[in-house]
């Protein structure tokens, strides 16, 4: 499978799990208190009786971006030389939220798998 295709796959994989995709599982056990005094950054921090998205608005649309740099670092190759970097940061930016973590794993397992040790 070539890295334009992973990617696609990889884009529309963050794009579902950051914007559509509802549980009542909530793995959102960091207390940050700050998150709260923006609506932009509030998200369900407890379990619900009926599935939600436990994502905020900010990660629906920074979804959009992420999944925009997976497609797009296939096409501009100085990009792909930050791109541990860029994959490390999004890391970073996801401890805001849990559940944002473990929904991004699986994307930092296949980078790890198709960048080898670059």
């Amino acid at each position: 499978m070539s890295r334009t295709t992973i990617s696609i796959l990889e884009a529309l994989y963050v794009l579902y799990m950051f914007r559509a995709f509802k549980t009542t599982f909530s793995m959102n056990w960091l207390p940050l208190k700050f998150l709260d005094y923006s609506s932009y950054l509030v998200h369900q921090k407890q379990a619900s009786d009926i599935p939600v998205s436990h994502i905020c608005p900010f990660g629906h649309d920074i979804a959009l971006v992420i999944a925009l740099y997976l497609v797009l670092r296939n096409y501009i190759p100085k990009i792909m030389a930050y791109n541990k970097v860029i994959i490390g940061l999004i890391i970073a930016g996801c401890f805001m939220n849990l559940n944002a973590l473990v929904y991004f794993l699986p994307i930092v397992i296949t980078e790890f798998y198709i960048t080898g040790d670059d």
